[in-house]
């Protein structure tokens, strides 16, 4: 069969609504929000922090909210004042050595910056065995937002009886000249991201119809590959020199599935795909993420998708 032609946007709403969605197309989830959650009334000092999230930690959450530069869960509850680890959104292996992939949240009621997660990682006696430690993708996290981590370890999952969390973050405000394309002023943290995202179509990993041309021209034989495709937009008054898209997977259940960055389509014929594009104001790029890794591409089918953009400067 031929690609399906990639529907036309008309409009900042229906861009909106798309984002929103983040599923196909003709297929709008239920139950949106656009509300950001209750902030904490508590200051958070400058400086660098070490949030422990012990014990059983559960947020729960109704649906998916839609923000520049975010798309995913809203969750709710009062917040801490801290950085925590969304303890049910994470998945751990079970075979092989330990690794586990999941949401931290910034409850804080300020932008933290440069997070990482460390598992503290102990036997059934409670023995510290290891620990492991991975940084957040995102160098930033506005308050009240999740982001996703990935991380690796050398122990075996079989040795692991419990796990504690530590999310480090630093607090200061950055505050960084913007490129001479722009005003030239003074371009800061909490300034709001303006990207958005709209998802044009999805495909399953598996045997299913071949496709050829753009964005997708799979080879002669299968098992094809699962894909995402769809589009980013700066809808700034700024020039973006850098931006780039991040998604994670969520099963049924909330629990993170897989994390990973997106591939950039350039507008120009032949350009090569880019791991980050460069927008004028009202600004557009196409996006594409493909996996053929048959241990992980059948469980993201029906996995619901959670996506960043972030720019450069950020």
């Amino acid at each position: 069969m031929t690609t399906p032609k990639r529907a036309i946007v008309l409009g900042a709403a229906a861009l909106f609504l798309a984002i929103a969605a983040s599923e196909l197309r003709a297929q709008p989830p239920g139950g949106n929000h656009a509300s950001v959650p209750t902030q904490s009334p508590l200051a958070v000092p400058s400086g660098i922090h070490d949030d422990v999230t012990t014990g059983t930690l559960s947020r729960t959450t109704d649906g998916f909210t839609a923000r520049p530069g975010y798309v995913g869960p809203d969750f709710l509850g009062t917040p801490s004042g801290r950085a925590v680890v969304l303890t049910d959104t994470v998945r751990t292996t079970t075979g092989s050595n330990w690794s586990a992939a999941g949401l931290i949240r910034n409850e804080t009621p300020a932008i933290i910056r440069n997070p990482h997660v460390t598992a503290h990682l102990f036997d059934a006696g409670h023995h510290e065995l290891a620990t492991a430690q991975a940084p957040v993708p995102l160098v930033t996290i506005r308050a009240g937002e999740p982001a996703p981590f990935d991380i690796q370890s050398n122990l075996s999952s079989g040795l692991v009886a419990s796990v504690e969390w530590t999310v480090s973050y630093d607090t200061t405000a950055r505050v960084a000249a913007q490129s001479s394309s722009t005003t030239g002023a003074a371009s800061s943290d909490d300034a709001q991201r303006t990207i958005q995202f709209s998802v044009f179509w999805k495909r399953a990993y598996g045997y299913t119809d071949r496709m050829y041309g753009y964005p997708q021209n799979d080879g002669a034989k299968g098992p094809y590959p699962y894909v995402v495709f769809g589009e980013v937009h700066n809808i700034g008054a700024q020039k973006l020199t850098a931006s780039r898209v991040l998604a994670a997977w969520l099963d049924a259940n909330g629990g993170v599935l897989n994390v990973d960055w997106l591939t950039i389509l350039p507008s120009e014929q032949d350009a090569k795909p880019q791991s980050s594009a460069t927008l004028q104001p009202d600004g557009y790029a196409d996006f594409i993420y493909r996996n053929t890794d048959a241990s992980i591409a059948p469980r993201l089918n029906d996995a619901r998708i959670v996506l960043w953009g972030v720019d450069s400067v950020q």
